[in-house]
C-alpha cells in the first residue's frame, strides 16, 4: 500500500486501495493470507483495512505536495514525504485501533489494544516506510518520463 499510495499518489493510490477493499469485500482472496469477504472486513482488523484509505489520502497528498514544484528545497520535500507516510501510519493505527476497541471493548483496554494491534508492527512499518521512499521515488520519476502518469 505504501508503494502503491507514493507511486500514484493521492487521487491514483486512494483509488486502488478503494478498489483493492471493494475486491476483497467481493470475495476474492487479495486481503492477507489469501483472505476475503464481508467477515474480514468487519471483522477485529477489519478498521485497519478501512483505514487505509485515510491513510492512502493522507499520504498521498503529502507526497504530492512534496514532489510538486511548489517544494523546492530537498529536505522540505524529504520531510513532507516521510513524515506523510508517518502521519497516514498513525491514522491507520488509530482507525485499527478503535475499530478493534469497538469490537472488544468489554474484555480490552486501550493499551492492550496498542500492545497486541500496533506496537508489534511499528518497526516494519517504519522499515516499509523508508523502503517505499526510496524505491517510490524512482519508481514514480520513471513512470512520469514514461508517460504513464501525469
Amino acid at each position: 500500500i505504501l508503494l502503491c499510495v507514493y507511486v500514484l499518489g493521492a487521487t491514483g493510490g486512494t483509488a486502488a486501495v478503494f478498489i483493492y477493499l471493494l475486491l476483497g469485500l467481493a470475495g476474492l482472496p487479495v486481503l492477507a493470507g489469501g483472505t476475503a469477504g464481508p467477515a474480514k472486513l468487519l471483522g477485529p482488523t477489519g478498521g485497519f483495512l478501512i483505514g487505509y484509505i485515510p491513510f492512502a489520502l493522507i499520504s498521498g497528498l503529502l507526497i504530492d505536495l512534496a514532489t510538486s514544484k511548489k517544494i523546492t528545497r530537498k529536505s522540505t520535500s524529504i520531510l513532507l514525504q516521510i513524515g506523510g507516510m508517518v502521519l497516514g501510519l498513525l491514522v491507520l493505527y488509530v482507525f485499527g485501533t478503535i475499530w478493534f476497541l469497538f469490537r472488544y471493548a468489554e474484555s480490552t483496554s486501550f493499551f492492550a489494544a496498542l500492545k497486541l494491534c500496533v506496537i508489534p508492527f511499528i518497526p516494519f512499518d517504519l522499515l516499509k516506510i523508508l523502503i517505499a521512499y526510496f524505491l517510490g521515488g524512482t519508481l514514480r520519476a520513471r513512470l512520469m518520463q514514461a508517460g504513464y502518469l501525469p
